[in-house]
């Protein structure tokens, strides 16, 4: 994986950064470093009352502060942050491709039309859309504009992608809310208080709860979720998101060429390279793996694959 943020050059002499994207929508396939799920009551009751000092929110547990996150962009923001892709963050591919975006604005069109073109269209035509011109046809009696560059079907298929990138960036802090990996309080002036995490279930976007305030479980004291655990599954638990990564991406991998591993192979990598004698801990990494296709019956066996 790219140990930068992508690059920003816009030109027929240039290629869009397609394999920064890829990794960057595979990245999101796990979300583990954002924090374990909190979804049980006796989790939940710690939360409201460790959290909340009447009608404040505590900003330290314990001796630990608390990085609360208000509104919806600081959240996307503060998930993004914590899923790796390569030697940066998502956040940090995340904002250059928010760039490459604002500097196709910058691009002189070469044509315009007064009916927006289709996604074929732009491909076919290798057009990139960078802004249109509105007018009110009953005042001015000139129709509305949209404004194309010709630049090459590459970077025309790779902006037709980039237009949803702020929806996909948005679900994925959704998943974390439906989750419990991160936790909502709303204050409607008369104290704090929980928002389920059932709220979001049904939910496309944040609604009136943009303003909400957030809380990465992953930011909350690390006893709060390993109480009554054992020393060993204590660590293994601080190698689960990594470990999952792993696997995530061996899957990715493998998967383009038809091979499999099996249980007992990622077992094996899990002890040999993690480190890992937990079997709840690895039995939750092999079930909650987007690694669908390993799970079925007759896979051949790659004890050589590594980490």
């Amino acid at each position: 994986m790219a140990e930068r943020p992508v690059e920003l050059s816009i030109s027929r002499n240039t290629s869009p950064p397609l394999e920064d994207f890829e990794k960057l929508t595979h990245a999101f396939a796990t979300v583990d470093e954002v924090g374990p799920p909190f979804t049980t009551g006796k989790q939940l009751q710690k939360v409201e009352d460790e959290l909340f000092d009447g009608l404040r929110r505590r900003t330290v547990a314990g001796a630990q502060p608390l990085n609360w996150l208000k509104g919806s962009l600081r959240l996307q923001e503060g998930v993004l942050t914590k899923i790796p892709v390569g030697g940066v963050s998502a956040w940090d591919v995340f904002a250059g491709f928010k760039q490459i975006n604002a500097n196709r604005l910058r691009l002189e069109y070469t044509e315009s039309h007064a009916v927006r073109l289709s996604t074929d269209k732009l491909i076919q035509r290798e057009l990139v859309h960078v802004g249109s011109t509105r007018h009110s046809e009953y005042v001015t009696r000139k129709p509305s504009l949209h404004h194309y560059a010709r630049l090459s079907s590459e970077w025309a298929r790779f902006f037709v992608e980039l237009d949803a990138v702020d929806d996909t960036a948005a679900d994925v802090s959704l998943r974390c809310l439906r989750e419990g990996r991160v936790i909502c309080v709303t204050d409607d002036g008369s104290g704090p208080a929980l928002l389920a995490r059932s709220h979001w279930h049904a939910k496309s976007g944040f609604g009136g709860h943009s303003r909400a305030y957030f809380l990465l479980t992953s930011d909350l004291p690390e006893a709060w979720h390993t109480a009554n655990m054992g020393s060993q599954e204590k660590a293994d638990r601080r190698e689960k998101a990594a470990a999952m990564r792993w696997l995530a991406e061996r899957y990715r991998c493998l998967e383009l060429s038809g091979q499999r591993l099996t249980k007992d192979d990622v077992v094996g990598v899990l002890r040999s390279d993690f480190g890992m004698t937990s079997h709840k801990v690895m039995a939750e990494i092999w079930s909650e793996a987007p690694i669908s296709n390993w799970r079925k019956a007759g896979r051949p066996k790659m004890r050589s694959i590594k980490h």
